[in-house]
């Protein structure tokens, strides 16, 4: 019984500390492939201003500003230096992040422009600059 109360015990730090390696990871620190930026290859970084103007009726883009305040469930209002839009950000793509209004983030956003001419955006990826 004491062999295995020892293993048990042994089994819950080897997790506890595999755990505590893994959290420290973040992602790629490497460096990125020729011609992309940050490793975002063929991501378009574009302003709020520009994306009414986009010529596909879906793409992905990257926005770089600030997150000024929740809009209810799951929904932010962003604001660069060229005006605000609200964007729908799910709880996970957050990955325990802290983001205050005057903090810069980058997000990767996915808009998709409906038949009306109303554009929906929707985050699938944050990071804090």
């Amino acid at each position: 019984m004491k062999k295995y109360s020892f293993l048990v015990v042994l089994s819950l730090i080897v997790l506890l500390f595999a755990a505590a390696v893994c959290a420290q990871q973040s992602g790629f620190t490497g460096p990125s492939a020729p011609g992309t930026a940050n490793g975002q290859a063929g991501y378009q970084a574009v302003t709020v201003s520009q994306l009414q103007t986009l010529p596909d009726r879906k793409a992905y883009v990257t926005l770089t500003g600030n997150i000024t305040q929740s809009a209810g469930r799951n929904h932010y209002t962003f604001r660069d230096s060229t005006g605000e839009i609200t964007i729908k950000i799910d709880r996970h793509y957050w990955w325990n992040l802290s983001v205050g209004s005057s903090d810069r983030v980058q997000l990767l956003v996915k808009v998709e422009a409906k038949k009306n001419g109303r554009i929906e955006v929707e985050a699938k990826g944050i990071r804090k600059l």
